[in-house]
């Protein structure tokens, strides 16, 4: 079985760790948004992510799914509210 997915309970760090060259789904706290691409790296301090190969997905006024292709972002944590490892399937 997968790190990830293990019954063993992990702290955040370690849950980062196991997911350093995965992909990742981070939902965004602001706005309907949610960013899957493939944690990079991150901060050990602040938690702060890099994720590459980015899809941002968002909805506009009018409720029309917008996806905007990016090739590395920096994300501070205190804008996410949950990481999904392995993404989103949809």
């Amino acid at each position: 079985m997968n790190a990830l997915y293990s019954d063993e309970s992990v702290s955040p760090l370690d849950f980062l760790r196991m997911a350093v060259n995965a992909t990742v789904t981070v939902l965004m706290r602001t706005g309907n948004r949610e960013m899957t691409g493939t944690l990079v790296s991150f901060d050990e301090k602040f938690m702060t992510m890099v994720l590459s190969d980015v899809d941002v997905k968002e909805t506009d006024a009018l409720g029309n799914p917008v996806v905007e292709h990016m090739k590395e972002l920096l994300l501070h944590p205190f804008q996410a509210i949950a990481i999904i490892p392995g993404g989103i399937d949809e």
